[in-house]
């Protein structure tokens, strides 16, 4: 999301290829992403978490309403013109939404101890 906000492209945010996050195949970019960090100490995981957080809040938080319902096609080069996503939408949906999508697996890791 932060990447989205400077307008710069989220494939390279992820670590992923260009090609892999245009596909749209989330089981694979997940895979990659999960590989990139998987020796990341839990404290480092969380560490990182915590300051993603403020750092998105800061440019969240200037956004009036009408910068919310915005399509998400009048900012990154990437997004094709006929998305009609909402900034909103996409926010949600790659924060608060996205975390439920993995929160078992988060939960089973860190009762792993990993």
């Amino acid at each position: 999301m932060i990447f989205f906000f400077q307008g710069k492209p989220r494939h390279e945010a992820l670590g992923t290829e260009e090609a892999l996050f245009a596909s749209g195949s989330f089981d694979e970019m997940n895979e990659v992403i999960r590989k990139q960090r998987e020796r990341v100490p839990l404290s480092e995981a969380i560490s990182q978490f915590q300051r993603t957080h403020v750092d998105l809040m800061d440019l969240v938080h200037p956004l009036t309403e009408a910068d919310l319902d915005q399509p998400i096609r009048n900012y990154p080069p990437e997004t094709p013109a006929s998305d009609q996503q909402t900034v909103m939408s996409l926010i949600q949906g790659d924060t608060a939404d996205h975390f439920s999508e993995h929160l078992a697996w988060i939960e089973a890791l860190v009762q792993a101890g990993r």
